[in-house]
């Protein structure tokens, strides 16, 4: 815990929480919480909350939120919240997971299937892949990743793409923006902008 930083709650601000971050409530920013981050409720913020992102209610934030971002409501933002994006309301800009196989590539050229959906920025978790990794680019059926993997999945080695808040998009109502809400996108009322 760095200077300046307040935790309050148990696992609150557990490890690396740094300078000036605010984080209240059980497990509230456990990990990785950055400078000037704000983190209220059960779980907000829990793992790698950017600086200076705002995370309030519970779950809110939960998973790599990033910085700059915000979300007011129980898991709004919860996986993967873009930069500068904003979720107001429950389940708002929520981000969801769907498997995808590994199939070939190594170092940061990969393919994976299926790949029809998949865009620029999406984040992809798994065996042998570092954590924040993102696709940076798309060339056909071949995918750039932002870090190279650790190693070489075997074929058909299931992982997890992604589909979050994109940045500076804002979602505001229940379940707005919740699965895969566009750069600078505008969502305002019970499940506008749902998906994509």
């Amino acid at each position: 815990q760095t200077q300046e930083a307040v935790a309050i709650g148990y696992g609150t601000g557990l490890n690396s929480q740094q300078y000036a971050a605010v984080a209240i409530g059980a497990n509230a920013a456990s990990y990785n919480q950055g400078s000037t981050a704000v983190a209220i409720g059960h779980l907000a913020g829990n793992t790698s909350q950017g600086a200076s992102a705002v995370a309030v209610g519970d779950s809110a934030g939960y998973n790599y939120q990033s910085g700059s971002a915000v979300a007011v409501g129980v898991q709004s933002g919860y996986n993967y919240q873009s930069q500068y994006a904003v979720a107001i309301g429950s389940a708002a800009g929520q981000g969801q997971g769907y498997s995808a196989v590994y199939q070939s590539g190594s170092g940061t050229e990969i393919t994976i299937t299926p790949n029809a959906y998949i865009q620029i920025g999406q984040r992809i978790t798994g065996l042998y892949v570092p954590a924040d990794t993102y696709v940076a680019d798309i060339d056909g059926a071949s995918l750039t990743l932002s870090q190279a993997i650790t190693g070489t999945p075997a074929v058909d080695t299931n992982w997890t793409v992604w589909v979050q808040q994109g940045t500076g998009a804002v979602a505001v109502g229940y379940q707005t923006g919740s699965e895969f809400q566009g750069a600078n996108a505008v969502a305002i009322g019970r499940q506008a902008g749902y998906d994509s």
